[in-house]
C-alpha cells in the first residue's frame, strides 16, 4: 500500500481546521510547561540587569552582558530549568499529538502530560538513533578518509560523501514512524516503521514538502499582515511598538502550533493508511 499523498494532505489539514479547539487543548499542557520555563528565565534576565535577545536567550544561548557573578548563577540556573521544561514539553508535546491524531485522546482536556513510561522510551529511543547515527557517520568517515588514502581523489572523496548522505536520508526515513509507535504502545516501533515505510519514502518526502510548502506560504501571508499592521500602528505613534513585538510572537506560536498540529495527523494518517494493509 502506498502513501495517498493528496489524500492525506487534504485530510490533515481539513481535521486540524476542523477540531481546532481539540488540537489547542491537546497543546495546551505542554505549552504551559514551555511557558513558565520561559517566564523564569525572562525574570532572571530583567531582574539581572541583563541585556535580552529573545531568540537567542530561549534557545539557551548565553546573550548577557554586564552580570554580577549573583546574577550570573541565577541565569545559569534559570537557562537550566528553561531547558528541562522544553524537554519535557517538546515531547510531550510529539506524544501528546500522536495519540490525539490517531486515538482521539486528549481533546476533551486541558493538562495532559506524558511524564510516563511512553516519555521514557521515547528518550531511550531517540538517544538510541543518535548513539546509531553517530556509530553510521564515524563508519562513513572512515570508509572516506581510508578511501582517499589509498587513491587520493578529490572527486571520489565527494562521490562516497554524497552516497552515504543520501543512504542514512533513507535509513532516516525507514524508520520515521517509530515515534507515533512508541506514542500508541506498539512494540518494536523501529522495525515496524522499516516494514511500513517500505516503498513511501519518496511519497513521505514528497508530503512533507507539500505540507512545508503550503505552511510556508501561510506563515509569509501573516507576516506581510503584521507588517502592514506595524506600519499603521508606527503612524499612530511609539507607544504600539510593543504590541507589534506581542503579535509577532503569538504568530509564532500559532505557527508553531500549527506546523506540530497538521505534521502529527499526517503522521497518524500514514501510520492508518500503511498498517491497515499489513
Amino acid at each position: 500500500m502506498n502513501i495517498q499523498i493528496m489524500k492525506v494532505y487534504n485530510e490533515s489539514f481539513q481535521n486540524v481546521r476542523s477540531h481546532k479547539l481539540e488540537w489547542m487543548r491537546v497543546a495546551f499542557g505542554p505549552v504551559l510547561i514551555w511557558a513558565i520555563g520561559a517566564l523564569i528565565l525572562g525574570m532572571a534576565y530583567v531582574s539581572g540587569g541583563h541585556s535580552f535577545q529573545i531568540d537567542k536567550a530561549f534557545m539557551g544561548a548565553e546573550v548577557y552582558t554586564g552580570a554580577t557573578n549573583q546574577g550570573s548563577a541565577f541565569l545559569a540556573i534559570a537557562h537550566g530549568i528553561y531547558m528541562i521544561t522544553y524537554f519535557i514539553a517538546i515531547i510531550s508535546l510529539y506524544i501528546n499529538g500522536y495519540r490525539y491524531a490517531l486515538l482521539q485522546e486528549g481533546g476533551d482536556q486541558w493538562l495532559t502530560l506524558q511524564l510516563n513510561m511512553r516519555f521514557v522510551k521515547f528518550c531511550l529511543y531517540s538517544l538510541l538513533i543518535g548513539i546509531l547515527g553517530g556509530i553510521y557517520i564515524a563508519i562513513a568517515a572512515g570508509i572516506i578518509i581510508g578511501a582517499h588514502a589509498l587513491i587520493a581523489n578529490t572527486g571520489v572523496n565527494v562521490i562516497l560523501g554524497i552516497l552515504f548522505f543520501l543512504f542514512a536520508f533513507y535509513l532516516m526515513f525507514r524508520i520515521v514512524l517509530y515515534p507515533v509507535l512508541i506514542s500508541i504502545d506498539q512494540a518494536e516501533p523501529i522495525r515496524t516503521s522499516w516494514g511500513l515505510m517500505k516503498g513511501n519514502v519518496l511519497r513521505f518526502i514528497g508530503l512533507s514538502l507539500l505540507i512545508m510548502f503550503t505552511i510556508f506560504l501561510i506563515g509569509i501571508i501573516g507576516v506581510v499582515v503584521l507588517m502592514v499592521i506595524g506600519g499603521i500602528f508606527s503612524l499612530v505613534g511609539p507607544i504600539f511598538t510593543g504590541l507589534i513585538v506581542i503579535l509577532g510572537l503569538i504568530f509564532a506560536v500559532f505557527m508553531t502550533l500549527l506546523a506540530w498540529a497538521v505534521n502529527s495527523k499526517m503522521m497518524g494518517l500514514i501510520y492508518q493508511e500503511l498498517s491497515a494493509k499489513k
